[in-house]
């Protein structure tokens, strides 16, 4: 036995060396909400409470400037909410900050960045928790789960680790120690009320698997302090406000479409499985080896609780939140529900191996894709978002918020680079659809519908088209950046001439050497392939003129983006060098459609 405590305490050990090892090459930087945590925090420091007088405000401000000039910018007043008697307050409850003041405190008195006591505290819950998981779970599984992303985490002002911990020990300690597991419970709902829920599902669970239920004290005075504990701040606000919560002026409560509810899981950009496969692969596994004991009732009661969850990120809608590499931050709160599944499938030892090999894989995946230096998002588009929109655009269907933020934008219509992929907007027929430089194509009338959302997923030299029922949001139709509805024919010619459908979108460095003399105007896009090319240009001025490096004799046709109108037809002999072309003054939009001959 003391052998497995020697073992468990240099597991903690050197798990907490590997968290310091990965930020102290992080730079402490403040995302999403962790200005408000920030700033609770900092106030808490200085002696002041949670409504925030404007001497505490005055106290904040003074310190951010010293912490980070970009923090001193942030306008508390706008982002706070006023009580009655005029402090303010912000949406997200103080507790964590509170949890996390003396730490602020320490790393302010010895005269580094305060923020470092966030990362202190995160880093103390991540190694309470791994060292009671790893007494009830194998050794291998405690390390897949918490050197998973949560890593990212380790060093922000956010409550990922917070709730990441918490529920972990609730889950892991459920069936032994009820009592504790609903203290946590408590804890984790009073910064996010939904997980209230765990409450009478972690009794539930007590009473269907245990008979002592009805004398064990403890588990109901753990209920009534988890109850308190989550009720705080429906009790602070209701005194503070006349309301139960803040958090419900950023929601939108509705019933969540199909797309919505699946997000954390599934989305390409978003989701849990696409951007941690090895999670994937472990509960699979768990469920096929567990069998009968994956229908345990903690198992079915945890689905249970997650399935609620997911409802209430709908709500929320907030899916692309700051403070994340890519993964959807509410996805990271789903990863400690897994425990009582992996925990059905402990005892099975080809499970053991199959989790063992995927730890080899896991970690070192989350080493280099969540290191808490990593850049927030980092990578969005993911690489599977880009290679199934790319490569088979139908396989997948995200909400039109997600498809176009991912993306960079804030409009619609809006396409992928090479327009395998569309999300058109119905524009009657008096407007056109298509962003450029994707070819207009005929459009089914259901997308043609005032305000419908259709997407085109390319098949072919054409497009399927699959209208979504979907809430735009503050997406809105830009026709700036449209073909207009009276050029469509023209440029559908022009796109078929140069086989559109065949062509690469170029980046700029590419284009300079294409089109390595432009004068006169300015370069929108530029497709190319080993046949053809399609260039588009706007804003010509008098003398403006295009230089074009030829391979070999093209035709083609110069045509009026506005209008459609063919203006000339080109032809060049040129088997080297460069081919220069005059333009017409005064288009605002010009299209350029070549075939090698």
């Amino acid at each position: 036995m003391s052998y497995v405590s020697r073992t468990a305490r240099l597991s903690i050990a050197v798990y907490v060396a590997i968290l310091v090892a990965l930020v102290v090459r992080s730079p402490v930087r403040t995302l999403g909400d962790g200005d408000e945590y920030t700033a609770y925090a900092i106030a808490f420091v200085h002696g002041h409470g949670p409504a925030l007088s404007e001497a505490a405000i005055a106290d904040i401000r003074r310190d951010f400037l010293a912490i980070d000039p970009a923090l001193a910018g942030w306008d508390i007043a706008s982002n706070g909410h006023r009580t009655r008697d005029g402090r303010l307050e912000f949406v997200h409850f103080w507790l964590y900050s509170a949890l996390a003041a003396p730490f602020v405190a320490a790393a302010k008195g010895v005269g580094s960045d305060p923020r470092i006591g966030f990362t202190i505290l995160n880093i103390a819950f991540l190694a309470g928790s791994f060292a009671i998981v790893l007494r009830r779970l194998p050794s291998v599984v405690t390390w897949f789960l918490f050197v998973g992303p949560i890593i990212w985490w380790a060093d922000k002002a956010h409550i990922e680790v917070y709730v990441f911990s918490l529920m972990s020990i609730a889950l892991a300690v459920q069936r032994d120690r009820p009592w504790i597991a609903l203290l946590c419970v408590g804890a984790v709902a009073a910064q996010v009320p939904v997980f209230a829920v765990f409450l009478p599902l972690i009794v539930a669970t007590t009473a269907l698997t245990s008979r002592t239920i009805r004398v064990d004290r403890s588990l109901w005075l753990g209920l009534a302090a988890g109850a308190a504990i989550a009720a705080l701040p429906s009790l602070h606000y209701l005194h503070r406000f006349g309301t139960l919560t803040l958090l419900a002026s950023a929601s939108r409560p509705h019933w969540p479409a199909r797309g919505e509810l699946g997000i954390a899981l599934w989305d390409l950009n978003l989701g849990l499985v696409p951007n941690w496969p090895p999670m994937a692969f472990a509960a699979g596994a768990a469920i096929i080896v567990a069998r009968k004991r994956a229908l345990s009732w903690p198992v079915i009661t945890t689905v249970i609780g997650g399935l609620a969850l997911l409802v209430s990120f709908a709500q929320i809608g907030n899916w692309l939140h700051g403070a994340t590499p890519g993964v959807l931050r509410y996805a990271i709160w789903l990863i400690p529900l897994t425990i009582p599944l992996l925990a059905a499938a402990a005892d099975h030892r080809g499970w053991r191996a199959v989790i063992a090999l995927l730890a080899m894989i896991s970690v070192p995946y989350c080493f280099l894709r969540y290191r808490p230096s990593v850049d927030e998002f980092s990578e969005r588009p993911t690489w599977a978002a880009h290679l199934v929109w790319s490569r088979a655009p139908s396989w997948s269907r995200p909400i039109a918020e997600v498809f176009v933020k991912v993306q960079g934008m804030h409009w619609l219509p809006a396409a992928t680079p090479g327009c395998e992929k569309v999300l058109l907007v119905g524009r009657g027929d008096a407007q056109g659809m298509w962003p450029r430089p994707c070819a207009p194509i005929d459009v089914p009338g259901v997308c043609r519908e005032p305000a419908a959302l259709c997407y085109a997923n390319r098949r072919g030299d054409g497009y399927e088209f699959d209208r979504i029922a979907d809430d735009p949001r503050d997406l809105r139709y830009d026709p700036s950046l449209v073909w207009p509805k009276a050029a469509e024919p023209g440029i559908a010619r022009g796109s078929e001439l140069a086989e559109w459908s065949s062509l690469a979108r170029l980046d700029p460095a590419a284009i300079d050497v294409s089109a390595p003399e432009l004068s006169g105007a300015s370069m929108e896009s530029m497709q190319e392939s080993a046949r053809a090319r399609f260039i588009v240009l706007r804003h010509t001025r008098s003398g403006a003129t295009i230089g074009l490096r030829a391979t070999g004799p093209e035709s083609g046709l110069l045509i009026d983006g506005e209008t459609g109108e063919v203006i000339w037809a080109l032809k060049h002999e040129l088997i080297d060098g460069v081919w220069r072309l005059a333009l017409p003054p005064d288009r605002p939009l010009l299209v350029i459609a070549l075939t090698r001959n």
